[in-house]
């Protein structure tokens, strides 16, 4: 807003002031932040100055926003780089995390309000936090259990159910103990970071979740070995079929076992089923996204649903829930446990027949 080009000269009189220079339109001062009307392109006339720089901002889901950046008040009152304004364009006067360093993201899940930025302390300093926080969205009191700790800048967010992705500057989170490439993913519980870990070669600053795919922008060039300029897509890892999806109590057979977005590794990944009496011989990688399985049902194993993962070294997909079935024995239904049954079944049978004729035989020549 403002003078859409410079100005020369102003004077002050009777309550108006003049301005002239060479600009072919004037606008309000709005400062440096402001909705805009999406069909008049016209600002909210009501909404609060901010006194500083403001990064980002997310809607309350009742007509209000909460805002973050580098600002110290907004509209006259004092508020330090986090703020939540009202509906109708006051400042909420109970809400204030109040962070010690600039905020440059936000994001908005149920009753949690996320943050991220370059600051180490919330609450006016009471709590530590490095970089990211979340915070009650009527109180602004931090949450004490959550606490990813990341090393450096966090600049991004994008939530999916309990996930929490999260892009920026740091290497590693959890307060050092793991490590991360500049995107991480979090549980929403206590920060703790998931196995979800692509490698990145610099920051992330933007993402975007659909479904189960994640969306980054950055700095970066590439994702691990591949050259991805400052975009990437991530598709979390799933198991979405196996075949066949049942066999019976005393069998062993192949299972043929597809993902999306997995990266199976001959000689890492391991086929795992739930449950019990399912034993695993051997999992043989067919590529990335396909590998197969020998299995042994023992003949006393549970009947019902098992559930079917292929786990590569830190890489836990979203398992197949009750992706493959025990059901009892059968002697008909094939497969060589059935079959060596039914064959030592019908050899006993013959033999019992056999043992009859020379009996009789042996009756006749006596008589």
């Amino acid at each position: 807003m403002g003078p859409q080009r410079r100005g020369r000269g102003s004077r002050a009189r009777g309550g108006i002031t003049y301005i002239g220079g060479y600009f072919t339109s004037v606008g309000p001062n709005t400062g440096h932040g402001v909705p805009i009307d999406t069909a008049s392109g016209n600002p909210w006339a009501s909404f609060p100055k901010v006194t500083g720089v403001l990064r980002a901002a997310a809607p309350d889901g009742s007509g209000g926003f909460y805002i973050a950046g580098e600002f110290t008040g907004i509209g006259g009152i004092a508020r330090n780089n986090i703020a939540h304004v009202l509906p109708g364009g006051g400042l909420d006067p109970s809400w204030n995390p109040d962070c010690n360093g600039p905020v440059a993201a936000l994001a908005v899940s149920g009753s949690v309000i996320y943050a991220g930025g370059a600051f180490t302390t919330v609450n006016g300093g009471a709590t530590a936090r490095n970089n990211i926080a979340a915070f009650d969205n009527t109180t602004g009191a931090v949450d004490t259990t959550w606490n990813p700790d990341c090393n450096s800048t966090v600049l991004a967010f994008a939530i999916s159910g309990s996930t929490i992705y999260t892009g920026g500057g740091f290497t590693t989170v959890n307060g050092g103990a793991t490590a991360r490439h500049f995107v991480a993913a979090f549980n929403n519980t206590d920060g703790t970071a998931t196995s979800w870990d692509p490698v990145c070669d610099n920051s992330v600053r933007a993402l975007v979740v659909s479904g189960s795919t994640v969306y980054a922008g950055g700095v970066f060039s590439a994702v691990g070995l591949l050259a991805c300029p400052h975009f990437a897509v991530f598709t979390t890892p799933t198991i979405t079929s196996c075949s066949p999806t049942s066999a019976a109590q005393g069998r062993t057979l192949d299972v043929t076992i597809t993902g999306v977005g997995t990266h199976f590794q001959s000689g890492t990944s391991q086929v795992t089923f739930s449950g019990t009496g399912t034993t695993v011989n051997s999992t043989t990688v067919i590529d990335a996204t396909h590998a197969r399985a020998n299995i042994t049902i023992n003949t006393t194993a549970p009947v019902g649903a098992r559930d079917v993962n292929i786990i590569t070294g830190t890489e836990t997909p979203a398992l197949l829930t009750g992706g493959f079935t025990v059901t009892g024995f059968n002697p008909c239904g094939g497969g060589s446990g059935s079959a060596a049954m039914l064959f030592g079944l019908t050899l006993g049978l013959l033999s019992l027949a056999g043992s009859g004729r020379l009996r009789r035989k042996l009756h006749e020549r006596t008589k």
